[in-house]
């Protein structure tokens, strides 16, 4: 006597094909910058945009009548300050969704 078992081939077109309509989960990172007195805009790395800015740990609000805005030329963002931050680090939370 003998036995066969068939295993039923296994579509992964269907599969696949779901995954490549879903897009990846953005990543989010600090970004640490120090600042000098002096130096007014910051340049984020390719893909990153600004979600929170932080100078020496307190939270700054987005704006032109605010503490800084920002623009973006050819996916990078520069954010630019109304007035330089002193000695001090800058922190920008920020979201890449490359």
């Amino acid at each position: 006597m003998s036995l066969s078992i068939k295993k039923p081939a296994i579509n992964l077109r269907d599969a696949l094909a779901r995954l490549a309509t879903l897009r990846p989960a953005p990543r989010y990172e600090t970004l640490w910058f120090s600042g000098d007195g002096t130096r007014k805009t910051f340049v984020l790395p390719t893909g990153w945009r600004t979600k929170l800015v932080y100078i020496d740990g307190l939270l700054k609000r987005p704006g032109s009548a605010e503490a800084y805005t920002t623009s973006v030329t050819l996916n990078v963002e520069t954010i630019a300050f109304a007035v330089a931050p002193g000695t001090v680090s800058v922190g920008v939370y920020a979201e890449c969704a490359q």
